[in-house]
């Protein structure tokens, strides 16, 4: 009976989801859909910061994997079966070989089961109607502008891509990005900006617009080269007029704020004192034109009272 209850009370984590909409099992996917549109506040974080160290955390892995273990799993068995030559037996060399190529096969599934994490945790923040994870969508549609073509293609249907990921990106971006008030506080990291600007060489001109409204609200100095040039006339705006007046109203808008901020920093700036901190204190010393011997000396009658 307390075993079923527990069972009964037991939350999966935010990580747990997302790795369940990977499942095979039709109807796991369907529970963990509803469960990651269902998040409150906290999970909402939780899944924030898993979006943002995910990729770092893959990487550091692929480096550790390549560096330390691929290394020594390739030239290894390749010295054990060509370079000792004959002071080995063949049987024992070709053992060798197999049990160290047999390796390769954790290897593998770790190397791609780390790609498929990324891709069920990108479809893990469509699901979630928060402007909290509009920053990791962006970084996570910036870095799928393109549909992949050929063996690149084939290759992320092995690491779980799916047929229409980039369209669910962009939908939920657009639905994001359509909600953003003046007043709202938008959180991107450095790493999200940088895709930001990226994803301005969309081939997608309804994207593009919508990212050069967000950037009228918190473009900076940085963003207003990117602005720029797609007032100029590059990437999409060569082609589509509306991009370039989109991306007009955006520098202006961004050169306008930053010359607000820069009249309300001179305005609450401390003034400097014109007279030294030491003439304020310095104690008067008064010019003395008289001996100081003389302040002090009796005074002496010569003349005697009359009777």
């Amino acid at each position: 009976m307390s075993l079923q209850h527990n069972q009964e009370t037991f939350t999966p984590t935010v990580e747990t989801l997302v790795k369940q909409l990977g499942s095979r099992n039709a109807s796991q996917r369907e529970q963990a859909e509803q469960a990651l549109r269902c998040l409150g506040s906290e999970e909402i974080d939780q899944l924030v910061r898993l979006a943002r160290t995910a990729p770092r955390k893959a990487m550091f892995r692929m480096i550790v994997w390549f560096g330390v273990i691929a290394w020594p799993m390739i030239f290894l068995p390749a010295w054990v079966t060509f370079g000792l030559g004959s002071s080995v037996p063949a049987p024992l060399r070709w053992l060798t070989f197999a049990v160290f190529l047999g390796a390769y096969v954790p290897l593998f599934t770790h190397l791609v089961a780390r790609p498929r994490f990324q891709n069920d945790l990108c479809r893990s923040l469509t699901l979630v109607d928060d402007i909290r994870v509009l920053g990791p969508l962006i970084a996570s549609f910036a870095g799928r502008i393109r549909e992949p073509a050929g063996a690149v293609r084939r290759l992320r249907k092995v690491t779980g891509w799916r047929e229409g990921q980039r369209e669910e990106l962009k939908t939920a971006l657009l639905r994001l990005l359509s909600r953003i008030q003046p007043d709202d506080t938008i959180d991107l990291v450095r790493m999200e900006r940088l895709f930001l600007v990226h994803a301005l060489r969309s081939s997608d001109p309804e994207v593009v617009v919508a990212l050069l409204r967000l950037l009228e609200q918190i473009g900076n100095s940085q963003d207003l080269a990117h602005v720029r040039k797609l007032e100029s006339g590059l990437w999409l705006a060569r082609t589509d007029p509306a991009v370039r007046d989109a991306a007009h109203a955006c520098r202006v808008a961004i050169e306008a704020r930053l010359a607000d901020n820069a009249i309300t920093g001179t305005l609450l700036r401390a003034s400097e004192p014109t007279i030294a901190a030491e003439t304020l204190v310095r104690p008067a010393i008064a010019t003395l034109t008289t001996e100081p011997t003389q302040l002090l000396r009796a005074t002496h009658h010569n003349d005697t009272p009359e009777v």
